[in-house]
């Protein structure tokens, strides 16, 4: 192997093991919605259909472009589920960052769709 190729390869393996990745539970609900919600809306007669939704952005350096946004998760989720209430719901904190360079930080919305 030349030294230009093993100088790149261990470029890259310091890239890859000194990237962080952090996962956290910021809390648990009974029920979330964006939307106006009436008892009627928790009882459906079709299953509710389990869903994931994410407020995703990015980090630059150390700068993010914005914040990131439990609403719009929740959001993201009733638009997958096609429902107008998350019950069950699991809100959590993902950051996956390459220190200085770049890395994405999510809020992330699971539970079932009604």
């Amino acid at each position: 192997m030349t030294a230009t190729r093993w100088a790149a390869a261990a470029v890259l393996g310091l890239a890859f093991t000194s990237t962080n990745g952090c996962v956290g539970t910021t809390g648990h609900l009974a029920a979330a919605s964006t939307r106006d919600v009436e008892p009627r809306d928790l009882l459906v007669d079709t299953p509710p259909r389990h869903v994931v939704g994410r407020s995703c952005i990015d980090v630059v350096v150390v700068f993010p472009a914005r914040i990131p946004n439990i609403g719009e998760a929740i959001e993201d989720a009733l638009r997958k589920g096609g429902g107008r209430v998350l019950t069950e719901v699991t809100i959590r904190y993902e950051l996956v960052y390459l220190p200085l360079v770049y890395g994405t930080a999510c809020y992330v919305a699971e539970g079932d769709a009604r």
